[in-house]
């Protein structure tokens, strides 16, 4: 008897990115995710306890790879201030991020603990901006007092 292959979390993740930043919310639905990954909506539950849980998974994905990721990266890559800021703006603009976080963003409005998530990420990268040496060059008694 053949082993049975599952779909792994990862990928059902990864789909529902997908169709999150093609349609938004509405269009992350367990049938049709089953459908784009070829496998029945049967192996989602082995993962999954319902939708909402899938949801919350997919924004902890996108919240450690629109934060934690870049600026691991960026760090890695090492460089002058100039060159570690285009990095960043590279890698959360790319083709890959940019669709997922402008879907976020939208979703966001409507939805206030996805709001709070996306004031996180907001967050993170203002403070990874705003660090000495990053933006404004090393800390100021202006930028102090501005603060």
């Amino acid at each position: 008897m053949a082993a049975i292959t599952r779909t792994p979390r990862s990928r059902w993740i990864e789909e529902g990115l997908r169709a999150l930043a093609a349609g938004g919310p509405d269009a992350v639905r367990v049938e049709a995710l089953a459908h784009a990954l070829g496998v029945t909506k049967g192996g989602f539950y082995g993962h999954f306890a319902d939708r909402g849980a899938l949801l919350e998974e997919m924004l902890d994905s996108w919240e450690r790879k629109a934060t934690d990721e870049v600026l691991e990266r960026v760090e890695r890559k090492g460089g002058d201030v100039r060159a570690r800021l285009r990095r960043a703006g590279a890698l959360t603009f790319s083709g890959e991020l940019l669709p997922i976080d402008l879907a976020i963003r939208d979703w966001a409005r409507r939805d206030p603990a996805v709001a709070e998530r996306l004031r996180r990420v907001d967050n993170r990268r203002m403070e990874y901006d705003q660090q000495p040496g990053i933006l404004a060059g090393p800390a100021s008694p202006a930028r102090h007092r501005a603060g």
